[in-house]
Order: structure tokens, then sequence, then C-alpha cells
């Protein structure tokens, strides 16, 4: 798999725009990353926090780094990004 992308060939910064509210939204998405703190996780959770700031959007980003919250939400891997 190509150093960037996820599930099926989509980079993250797509993945990421793709569920992103745009600016006309005026709720603000509550989005959590699921990690325990590596550097991927905190690369993932810059650059969701890049793109919304580069699309205007306000969000609230959540850092879950508790194992047992993790599996909770089914994820086997991290990082992982639920809204």
């Amino acid at each position: 798999m190509h150093p960037g992308r996820i599930g099926q060939g989509l980079l993250l910064t797509e993945a990421v725009e793709l569920r992103l509210p745009t600016t006309k939204e005026s709720t603000m998405k509550h989005i959590k990353v699921l990690g325990t703190g590596c550097r991927n996780c905190e690369t993932t959770a810059k650059l969701i926090a890049e793109v919304a700031a580069a699309r205007g959007t306000a969000i609230e980003l959540e850092k879950i780094t508790d194992m047992a919250a993790i599996l909770g939400y089914g994820v086997l891997s991290t990082p992982g990004v639920v809204p």
C-alpha cells in the first residue's frame, strides 16, 4: 500500500475532506482520533486539524488513547478516525 493511503486507495487527506462538513454547514463536527499516541496517530490528528482549518470548518478534535475504549469502537489497528 502506498504511504499515506488508506482503504480503497484514498489518500488520508481525501478521506478527511470527504468527511468534513462544508463551510456552509453551521454545526461543529466532533472527530475522534483513536490511537496510542504514536507518530502516525499524531500525524493523523494534525492533518485533520489542518484540513479543517483550510476549509474554515470548526471541529472538536478528541484523541482517545485508552486501548479498551479504542477496542470498544471495533478498531483493531490504529490510527482510527471516527465522527
